[in-house]
């Protein structure tokens, strides 16, 4: 995995959260609301995902995580990364920018405050989670 420096981090609202599975190896993806249980989360895996926010601290199932929420950290991309773009997640847990097209609604994971070209290298990003319904 490839990093690009990430200058800084600003947590506003940081959660502490169980693991709904094993988390450890995947710091910086994208995190869902575990369904029946809100204080639990798992790895985000489609843009209709309830959005949790970013794994700034990774560990094993059931046991306690912190998601960023809300806030400046780290993000793991899933592909190009523009400056400004609103991200949302792949079917890996990975940020990529919103593709939402007209008539649908998906979730916003929050907007890049860096660019990156390739998958796996980690920017900025402003943990601001919402739904959008594109026209």
């Amino acid at each position: 995995m490839s990093i690009t420096t990430v200058p800084y981090e600003f947590p506003v609202l940081d959660m502490s959260a169980k693991a709904g599975a094993d988390l450890s190896s995947l710091q910086f993806y994208a995190m869902k609301w575990s369904s029946g249980n809100p204080l639990t989360v798992q790895k985000a895996t489609a843009v209709t995902d309830p959005p949790a926010g970013g794994l700034m601290t990774p560990n094993t199932s059931g046991n306690d995580v912190k998601v960023r929420i809300l806030g400046v950290g780290k993000a793991i991309a899933g592909g190009t990364i523009t400056l400004g773009a609103w991200v949302t997640t792949d079917s890996n847990g990975k940020f990529v920018v919103e593709t939402i097209t007209a008539g649908t609604s998906g979730n916003i994971w929050g907007q890049a405050l860096g660019a990156v070209s390739n998958a796996g290298e980690i920017f900025p990003c402003l943990f601001m989670p919402f739904q959008i319904t594109a026209t």
